[in-house]
């Protein structure tokens, strides 16, 4: 943890007043602060009086749920003594979605020193608190509608004060089973690069931006078009088209359905007629089911999208092989230059994460320097992204699903029968030496693979599957219930 105070904190806001009530991290001890409302005291918590309280919201790490869209305005709106009403009024605009952006930005701010971690950022929009104090199997305790009552009595107030600790203490049990896996990362990142302790409480992506660009002030340019170029070879003939225009064009043709009125991409082939594909069991690939373009490649039918490159026989099989591009888009971005003068640094920090996780001496650190390479090509793909060169990563994502096909058409060569591709890497069943195919691969694309063997493998799409390992352990891949 950062060296600062943590405090996991929840605002009550009732017609006469508001209800803070904060828990500290390192103690454990629950305070109640209360606003232009009488306060109710019990042994439960300790009553913060005016002085005490500002003092504390002003330097800290302040952990809530949904805090970044709602608790922290409230909160703000306190710290500058505002009255009742306008907190009232900005609460119900804020759960009522009637307030602007702008206005929200026009705000009072908190201080530098005052910084937000929210852990619904980590759950999942569309999931409320009571849904993880469920899944966390604690209890469910409701307000029992007294937010709404113009008075309370002292008991009713007490009551809300229960209710307002009880998701205090719920969130800070939460926010301590993902702090590992995410806000340790964060703070593993202000470390490791000396950014500023305010840019931890912003988007991971966010802090990645600002690390590979020097503060902004070296971003990496687009090119004016995808391309299929790579390593001094043009790979169009693996799509079997002969450009990178005619493969966009077989990626984007839609068609209208006629029962909804919605665009949906269709299957074409080089022809640019619709086919209807077979799968290896028999079953049809309809026209509408999936985005992308469907080619048969060595006896498996492969999608190819502008997000990746999938296909699957389904199926359950023994003695299965599995060869996956080590680091795809890393080496790809790095390959190519992608980030311009950036790329150098993006390459010693996968040069030092490689080391750590190979000497095992700061795994926080290695932590952190993993979520920085595994981020930036999601980066290189969004509009609001300091990294956001989206024909180049496009043509990455193309040049990764060619390479794919051409590890299909070197298995097989080799005697083998590829039974799944998915991403960055493909299946295969038979015996054949697989040695061949990462030198070409290598030789090719200066990319490295992997080889994992697997006694069986249970296929049901390309995304799901489960796969036993040479010692007998399992372990799956997606949601079972797709079987």
């Amino acid at each position: 943890m950062l060296n600062k105070d943590y405090y996991t904190y929840d605002i009550e806001v009732i017609n006469n007043g508001v209800t803070i009530a904060l828990l500290d991290m390192h103690t454990n001890q629950m305070y109640m602060y209360f606003h232009r409302i009488k306060p109710v005291y019990d042994d439960e918590y300790t009553v913060l009086d005016y002085n005490t309280f500002h003092s504390i919201i002003n330097d800290g790490i302040f952990i809530g749920f949904n805090n970044k869209h709602y608790d922290k305005y409230i909160l703000s709106l306190v710290k500058h003594g505002y009255d009742t009403d306008s907190i009232k009024q900005l609460s119900d605009d804020i759960v009522n979605n009637t307030i602007s952006k702008e206005r929200l930005f026009d705000l009072p701010k908190m201080n530098d020193k005052h910084i937000e971690y929210d852990v619904k950022d980590v759950v999942g929009e569309r999931i409320s608190l009571k849904q993880m104090e469920s899944y966390m199997q604690l209890d469910i305790v409701e307000d029992e509608g007294l937010l709404f009552k113009d008075t309370l009595t002292e008991d009713e107030l007490l009551k809300v004060v229960k209710y307002n600790m009880y998701d205090v203490r719920a969130t800070a049990k939460l926010f301590m089973h993902v702090y590992e896996s995410h806000f340790e990362v964060s703070e593993s990142l202000v470390e490791s690069f000396n950014l500023n302790d305010r840019d931890v409480g912003k988007s991971q992506g966010s802090m990645i931006d600002k690390i590979l660009t020097d503060n902004y002030t070296h971003k990496p340019k687009d090119i004016d078009k995808p391309t299929l170029n790579y390593n001094g070879f043009d790979l169009s003939s693996l799509f079997d088209v002969d450009n990178v225009e005619e493969l966009l064009q077989m990626l984007d043709k839609q068609y209208v359905d006629d029962t909804k009125g919605n665009k949906r991409q269709r299957y074409y082939n080089r022809n640019g007629q619709i086919e209807l594909q077979t799968r290896e069991n028999g079953s049809k690939i309809e026209p509408n089911k999936f985005k992308g373009y469907t080619i048969n490649k060595h006896g498996i039918h492969i999608t190819i999208s502008k997000g990746g490159a999938h296909g699957c026989i389904k199926g359950i099989y023994k003695d299965v092989t599995e060869l996956d591009i080590a680091s795809m888009y890393p080496s790809l971005i790095i390959n190519s230059n992608a980030l311009g003068t950036a790329t150098q640094k993006y390459n010693a920090i996968r040069e030092e994460r490689l080391t750590l996780k190979h000497n095992k001496l700061n795994p926080k650190r290695e932590k952190a320097l993993k979520l920085v390479l595994n981020t930036v090509s999601g980066r290189m793909d969004a509009k609001f992204s300091a990294l956001y060169i989206p024909n180049k990563m496009l043509s990455l994502r193309l040049i990764g699903q060619a390479v794919l096909l051409k590890m299909v058409e070197l298995a097989t060569k080799q005697g083998a029968k590829v039974i799944s591709v998915n991403t960055d890497g493909i299946y295969c069943i038979g015996q054949f030496d697989a040695k061949p195919v990462i030198d070409e691969v290598k030789r090719l694309f200066n990319l490295d693979l992997e080889e994992d063997k697997y006694k069986r493998v249970a296929l049901a799409t390309t995304n799901y599957a489960v796969l036993q390992t040479e010692d007998g352990n399992v372990k799956r891949r997606g949601n079972l219930k797709n079987f």
